[in-house]
């Protein structure tokens, strides 16, 4: 019995791992929707940031050991209504997201550095991503 119970257990928690959309991959800034206060758009575009099995490293985020993350899935009109994404609210005509698609919003922290990537905004499906950073919104594809 206590076998049974561990294989249900252990596939349970390996389907909630194979459920998960990782940012785990490389992206390019592609393009500056919203300027920030200390970053120019020419000094951001074709900057890149990697993802890889526990280590990020790139423009926006560094950490070679110790990182964490977990994301929220929200349809598109929960993510627009939600107070936090106001920005992404002001600027909807200039995104790419489509009203039929889920969006993915990831924490990733770094407790080698002690370090926060939020939110890296992905949609179900696509190649593009939103990274929201000192008041701008960067673009990213993969």
């Amino acid at each position: 019995m206590k076998k049974l119970l561990s294989i249900i257990f252990l596939g349970l928690l390996w389907c909630n791992v194979v459920m998960a959309v990782p940012t785990k991959t490389y992206w390019t800034v592609s393009n500056v929707i919203e300027e920030g206060i200390f970053l120019k758009a020419d000094e951001v575009i074709g900057k890149t940031q990697k993802f890889s099995r526990g280590n990020s490293e790139g423009f926006f985020f560094n950490c070679s050991k110790k990182q964490v993350s977990n994301y929220t899935t929200y349809t598109s009109e929960e993510f627009f209504r939600n107070k936090e994404f106001k920005i992404f609210w002001k600027h909807k005509e200039k995104l790419n997201i489509s009203s039929n698609k889920k969006i993915y919003v990831e924490k990733l922290s770094c407790g080698d550095n002690k370090t926060v990537l939020y939110p890296f905004i992905q949609i179900e499906d696509s190649d593009i991503a939103y990274y929201e950073f000192d008041l701008g919104i960067y673009e990213l594809k993969n």
